[in-house]
């Protein structure tokens, strides 16, 4: 009952860019603290059972009232990933967009998915089973450009939020007002793409990163796979305060690595569901005006004849 109102209740406030608004955003928080349901409940989304835990407060509202997340990167998924196709989703969170791959797939395609936080990952297991998958490989690990072990960091509210870097996860912590950053973390395996794929000889089709300011550490750590497949489409996050922040990545250095692999880039709209070219100099000079630490897009990547 309490979550029916809770969904009622909701309703108004998602997309309201919440994070400009101290009051209602305090609202939010307050609302969702006291009617959300403790534990994991189940919830069916987009064709999918899926399981989320009630006290996530990025995800689980989303998928509860929106019963889509991220509309424009799951428009994208339909279009481009064919069946037979292998697909990376690196920063796989509870699996929501790996259930999409996997359908699309078929049986003949794989799902490669990493995911290092431990609750989450275990989400995405059940998930996985949940939706009689056998064509998802699950891989509790961080992706980086070195192998070894790490500190994820984690946000104590926006599961998805979780990062490798601490500043990364402070910043969030501070805009969301719903928990101060405590530090807490677990220490996680990291590997690169290209050490896991060495002595694979197949083909990878299509790539989703989002791994809270990391991105340009993955695609270093994979460019042998990126080189070699050539056909490959990739949808990654674009945060430049979150690239800027971790290990001091250049967020303009990640948009030219992207095109000197060959890559055109493309604008998701996420209100739209469609795709536009990027004009990633004009993007940047608005973010440095404006100075912007949430300002975030997602972009897809494709080569061209």
């Amino acid at each position: 009952m309490l979550f029916s109102i809770l969904k009622v209740i909701l309703k108004p406030l998602m997309g309201k860019g919440l994070n400009r608004f101290h009051l209602l955003l305090r609202l939010y928080t307050l609302l969702y603290q006291r009617l959300a349901p403790k534990g994991v409940i189940l919830l069916k989304v987009h064709g999918h059972k899926i399981y989320v835990d009630g006290q996530d407060m990025g995800l689980t509202p989303i998928l509860l009232v929106k019963g889509v997340h991220e509309e424009g990167v799951t428009r994208v998924f339909e279009n481009e990933i064919k069946q037979a196709a292998v697909v990376l989703d690196i920063g796989a969170n509870i699996g929501y967009h790996t259930l999409t791959a996997a359908r699309l797939v078929g049986q003949k395609g794989r799902v490669f998915a990493f995911e290092p936080e431990p609750s989450n990952f275990d989400l995405l297991v059940r998930n996985a089973k949940a939706n009689g998958y056998s064509n998802i490989i699950p891989l509790q690990k961080a992706l980086s450009n070195k192998r070894g072990k790490a500190r994820l960091f984690l946000h104590e509210a926006y599961w998805e939020a979780h990062s490798l870097s601490p500043d990364n996860v402070s910043i969030l912590s501070a805009g969301s007002e719903a928990s101060t950053f405590s530090g807490r973390y677990v220490e996680v395996d990291v590997e690169t793409l290209d050490e896991l794929f060495k002595d694979y000889e197949g083909k990878v089709d299509f790539i989703k990163i989002d791994v809270q300011g990391a991105e340009m550490a993955v695609l270093e750590g994979g460019r042998n796979i990126i080189d070699k497949n050539k056909d490959l489409k990739i949808v990654t996050e674009f945060w430049p305060a979150g690239l800027k922040r971790f290990a001091g990545s250049d967020p303009e250095e990640y948009l030219n690595m992207l095109e000197s692999y060959g890559f055109k880039l493309y604008l998701i709209d996420e209100s739209k569901g469609s795709v536009a070219p990027f004009d990633g100099a004009s993007f940047l000079k608005e973010w440095r005006r404006r100075e912007s630490i949430m300002l975030s897009i997602n972009l897809l990547c494709q080569r061209h004849d």
